[in-house]
């Protein structure tokens, strides 16, 4: 039965945690953008990246249109979007959790009894932003706005 649940229990340390949520992240990212919005929901579950990949060649008409591409897409809305909230003056203090997730899990499954402390967040934040390839206050470099061919913004 550990076995079983082990990327559940790997998912709870802090690194761990931090790599699932941003492998997870960026594919809904992806499947996001306006032209896919319409399976949202709990539709989600029904359709993984295959079929996310399909959908977008059968709305853009693109037959080419690969995962990679898609995984591109919601890494650049990741970071416009980024971009966005730090012009309007939040930075990592505004990356917060709701109180909610400071508290002891309960039932009986595998995550039963965890909490996550408040000094854990500060560390998964430095390795989130690390990860993104931002700096340690959650800010987009120049660099990484050029790798992702959005360069455009550091004029705006």
């Amino acid at each position: 039965m550990r076995k079983r649940w082990a990327w559940v229990l790997e998912c709870l340390t802090l690194a761990g945690g931090v790599r699932f949520a941003m492998a997870s992240r960026t594919p809904v990212e992806a499947d996001e953008p306006a032209y896919l919005q319409f399976v949202y929901g709990p539709a989600r579950t029904l359709y993984g990246p295959e079929e996310t990949v399909r959908m977008a060649r059968a709305v853009t008409g693109c037959s080419e249109f690969t995962l990679e591409e898609l995984l591109r897409i919601g890494e650049r809305r990741l970071n416009m979007l980024r971009w966005f909230n730090a012009r309007e003056g939040l930075d990592r203090w505004a990356d917060q959790l709701p109180k909610k997730f400071l508290e002891t899990l309960q039932g009986t499954g595998p995550t039963a009894w965890v909490t996550l402390s408040r000094e854990e967040i500060p560390k998964a934040l430095d390795r989130r932003y690390e990860m993104a390839g931002w700096t340690r206050e959650g800010a987009l470099t120049s660099e990484k706005l050029r790798a992702l061919g959005l360069g455009g913004l550091l004029t705006s």
